[in-house]
């Protein structure tokens, strides 16, 4: 594998899919990124088994030196990309051994890991159903809902959000035993069981990893729930406006039943009030 690239888009691809990366974890090859390069594109992929992100790129002709694939250090690649100065080109050779990377008068070598051995999350993916929805749809409901999700709580289904789909509404609910908060926007089903509610618990992690990548503008995205992973396509724009970046998020679902919301929420209220938001807020 040989690749040669200008920094920016390189770290800002990178950046991407670093948070799904852990530090630190029992399977060695999950601490690394994994690289996969043909004539015409570029995919990197981080993954804690969790939690998984690819972003793929389209390559300008003469980026791509020779095609193959590999598994580098993450943090260390990094940390490498951000030390060298800006507009510098870099060059990534791979072999099965080692990777050296050159950029000016700069070396470095790294460790590499066999990219067949790389475990891949949602190879056996079955929707259940396929929404439709707006990025900035999609961000107000974990935004106005994040809050309420249990930190640490032996009822494990309650530290993740509950996204519900029916009758053309997507719904998002958390709760941690003392409030709940729900939220819901209009969706569009591409695929969906008309007789049923289909239901997916979203863990934290993947939850703060949406809020993160997702943007607020009216893109639309398709949003794919499963019985055991939960699956984004989105498209998302370089800082400079260059590079069309594909990005797959994926992750496994929390198994467990979500409790029945809707018998907590109160729908007869006998005292309204109106107050200033400012003015309420700082009280």
């Amino acid at each position: 594998m040989h690749l040669r690239m200008t920094k920016e888009p390189l770290l800002q691809i990178v950046s991407y899919v670093m948070g799904a990366v852990e530090r630190r974890h029992t399977l060695n090859i999950l601490s690394n990124v994994k690289i996969d390069l043909d004539a015409q594109h570029l995919s990197l992929t981080g993954s804690d088994n969790e939690v998984e992100l690819v972003a793929t790129v389209q390559l300008a002709t003469g980026m791509c030196l020779a095609p193959g694939a590999t598994t580098i250090p993450a943090r260390k690649f990094v940390e490498i990309c951000k030390s060298l100065p800006a507009q510098a080109l870099i060059d990534i050779e791979a072999d099965e051994q080692r990777c050296v990377i050159k950029s000016g008068k700069s070396r470095f070598v790294l460790g590499v890991l066999p990219a067949q051995d790389y475990p891949i999350l949602g190879q056996d993916h079955q929707p259940l159903a396929v929404v439709e929805v707006t990025h900035a749809d999609l961000k107000r409901l974990f935004d106005k809902t994040a809050f309420a999700m249990a930190v640490q709580d032996v009822r494990f289904y309650l530290t993740g959000t509950l996204l519900e789909y029916d009758s053309h509404q997507l719904r998002a609910v958390t709760t941690d035993g003392h409030r709940l908060a729900m939220c819901e926007v209009d969706a569009k089903a591409q695929q969906a069981p008309t007789d049923t509610t289909v239901q997916a618990i979203v863990p934290r992690k993947a939850v703060a990893e949406l809020q993160r990548l997702l943007a607020m503008h009216d893109q639309s995205l398709k949003l794919s729930l499963g019985r055991e992973l939960f699956h984004i396509s989105i498209e998302l724009m370089s800082r400079d406006k260059e590079l069309t970046v594909e990005l797959a998020f994926t992750s496994k679902l929390i198994d467990g039943k979500f409790p029945d919301y809707r018998r907590v929420i109160p729908h007869e209220h006998t005292k309204h009030a109106t107050l200033e938001h400012d003015g309420f807020k700082q009280s």
